[in-house]
């Protein structure tokens, strides 16, 4: 067996240098795309806060302090989404916030 050569021998070390290296210049690029999506998802629900708010105050449905500091604080989207859909039907903020029933249709027999 021959013994190995100098570049051979540095060879693993070489690698793991450069990918410490790549990591390291690549770490503040992964961490901006990162908090570029958080933004976005932010931006997004300050959007449906604000578009649930409009619709509520479009139809003349008056929220209590305590009702807009909910939707204000929601950070589910689909919650969200949700209300923004409920909000299209309901008379009042309470049949908005009012837990959605399952309504169970009886079964027509065969």
């Amino acid at each position: 067996m021959q013994p190995l050569s100098d570049e051979e021998l540095l060879r693993p070390f070489v690698y793991l240098y450069r990918r410490s290296i790549f990591g390291q210049l690549m770490a503040p690029l992964h961490r901006a795309r990162r908090e570029a999506r958080q933004a976005e998802a932010r931006g997004e629900l300050a959007g449906l806060h604000e578009a649930l708010l409009a619709l509520l105050k479009a139809r003349s449905i008056a929220l209590t302090a305590t009702q807009r500091r909910t939707i204000t604080d929601c950070e589910q989207r689909t919650q969200l989404l949700r209300w923004v859909q409920r909000a299209a039907t309901v008379t009042s903020a309470r049949e908005l916030f009012a837990a959605r029933r399952a309504t169970k249709r009886p079964v027509a027999p065969r």
